[in-house]
């Protein structure tokens, strides 16, 4: 949210006529923010298109302080899982090898 936090005042201002977010409470912030329409929102509209074409949405800023792939390749390094094949099981199959364990 800090991050787009340019596009949430844009947003309150175009809608709300509020010149300053952070000087109205926390529950009336969050109620006018999870309000706002969609389709004509700043904040918003980046969001609601990367999950429309199936995508996970991440800031250029975010991608470069924290490659999403790094912390894959780090959290498979510290579970043994590097260079291994994943396979999909069922929920029961799932069940049964955590019991065994």
């Amino acid at each position: 949210m800090i991050e787009r936090w340019s596009a949430i005042e844009s947003d309150f201002l175009r809608h709300y006529q509020i010149e300053d977010a952070l000087l109205i409470g926390w529950k009336k912030f969050v109620r006018l923010l999870t309000n706002l329409p969609f389709e004509d929102s700043a904040f918003f509209l980046p969001l609601v298109n990367a999950v429309r074409s199936g995508e996970e949405y991440i800031s250029e800023e975010q991608k470069q302080k924290n490659p999403r792939s790094w912390y894959k390749q780090q959290r498979d390094k510290f579970k043994g899982r590097t260079n291994k094949e994943r396979q999909q099981v069922s929920m029961d199959e799932f069940i049964n090898q955590t019991r065994e364990r």
